[in-house]
């Protein structure tokens, strides 16, 4: 059998600092089981309430630090895909493009032959064949 070694990208590597957890796994793991430990602590000793009936509320306390150890949407972590969904949904920074016509006028030069090559080079071209005076290019 035929086998060639193929070296891995450098820039995927990332350090393991605690049996095979990144420092950000192990950060979002801990931050998970400390706020259940906290919830369950909480609900049992100081409200007096039985931990086992209310136990969805400690799973909803922790499941968002688990889950940012664990979701990579798109191949990114949770948190730089929150922040560029963000910015691309609540902002308006969006380049559109549009036909000439729809956006301004063409103003008619004094001679209709270079008229008429105007709106043939814009028909052909769209857009990118007109100059910044409306005019067709020559």
């Amino acid at each position: 059998m035929l086998s060639v070694p193929v070296q891995k990208d450098i820039g995927e590597y990332k350090p393991k600092v605690f049996k095979g957890l990144t420092l950000r796994t192990l950060v979002c793991t801990v931050g998970g089981v400390g706020s259940a430990f906290i919830i369950g602590v909480y609900m049992g000793l100081v409200l007096g309430l039985d931990i086992f009936s209310y136990f969805w509320l400690i799973w909803a306390a922790a499941l968002p630090f688990w889950a940012a150890g664990i979701v990579r949407p798109r191949g990114m972590v949770l948190e730089a895909y929150i922040l560029l969904w963000a910015r691309h949904n609540l902002t308006r920074n969006r380049l559109v493009y549009s036909a000439a016509a729809k956006t301004r006028r063409l103003a008619k030069p004094k001679a209709s032959r270079s008229w008429a090559k105007a709106v043939r080079r814009y028909r052909r071209k769209g857009l990118e064949g007109l100059d910044v005076e409306g005019f067709g290019k020559s």
